[in-house]
């Protein structure tokens, strides 16, 4: 099976023809062709799947627990891993050992673990969330247009990204 990721490259006003002057976009709409708005927090893929080896310690071996881990190819940037019990010196940083098991430190103890693009939602992981989507409850904020986000941040797509879009080409990646 082939995995595919979109990744943007960048184009300034003058090369993208866009209507806006400096390449700025909101939507794709703003773009012409066959260009599309991509925002700066917008994920753009890895060219490979998500870490998602075990959706709880029912998945993993004997003496083993389903971990959350860093994930840089999944869009909240964790996935999981079966391994042994924890200590709490062996989780990453971001991570905390918790009944044998690394889990995300959650946005309510360290508000700082969210952006300033995002807020901090505990509702939006639950016990009976998959070890890989338990995240530390940072959840993007949806908008209409730029006053609707915090002071400094743009509405791109949708969602209050740190600044406006860029209006750039789509390319897949097998």
């Amino acid at each position: 099976m082939l995995l595919f990721a979109l990744l943007f490259a960048c184009t300034d006003g003058a090369d993208s023809g866009g209507p806006l002057p400096d390449g700025a976009c909101a939507t794709t709409a703003d773009c012409a062709g066959d260009l599309e708005c991509s925002g700066p927090n917008d994920w753009r893929g890895c060219g490979i799947g998500p870490t998602e080896a075990c959706a709880s310690d029912a998945d993993c071996g004997t003496d083993l627990r389903c971990h959350v881990v860093s994930d840089n190819c999944s869009a909240d940037g964790f996935g999981s891993a079966c391994d042994a019990a924890c200590t709490p010196d062996t989780c990453a940083e971001g991570l905390a050992c918790a009944d044998g098991a690394c889990r995300a430190v959650s946005c309510v103890a360290d508000p700082s673990l969210c952006p300033a693009h995002q807020a901090c939602d505990p509702g939006s992981v639950t016990a009976s969330t998959a070890v890989y989507d338990r995240h530390h409850g940072c959840v993007d904020v949806a908008c209409a247009d730029d006053p609707a986000c915090a002071d400094g941040l743009a509405c791109v797509n949708g969602i209050c990204q740190d600044g406006p879009g860029t209006c750039a080409e789509v390319y897949a990646v097998p």
